[in-house]
């Protein structure tokens, strides 16, 4: 339909935008590892309702790039608390940042 400003254009569905852990899921190539330990600390539901979040996910090879001892040791229960305090450094609550306005050597609080 259009109208004096636009276009209104009619769905027969509700737009609903996908949480952090929706998104991550559907890209098992460049998130696969992410979201097997957000799942292993048990964050998962946490990430998915928590409103207003940023995620700074790292991607599958960023993994791949640490001592794969300290990966697999993080992955056994005595060190799952330590694994989930990891993750969470990656998460910026009540704060939804655009990627194009974080700069090279920004720091987050």
């Amino acid at each position: 339909v259009t109208t004096n400003n636009g276009i209104v254009l009619q769905l027969d569905t509700v737009l609903i935008p996908p949480s952090v852990v929706n998104v991550a899921t559907s890209a098992p190539v460049s998130f696969g590892k992410l979201v097997q330990l957000v799942t292993l600390a048990g964050l998962a539901t946490t990430l998915d309702v928590t409103p207003d979040i940023t995620v700074l996910a790292p991607i599958t090879e960023a993994f791949g790039k640490l001592d794969a001892d300290f990966l697999a040791k993080m992955e056994t229960p005595p060190f799952v608390t330590h694994l989930k305090d990891i993750l969470l450094s990656h998460v910026i609550l009540d704060s939804v940042i655009d990627a194009a306005s974080i700069m090279d050597g920004d720091t987050v609080e």
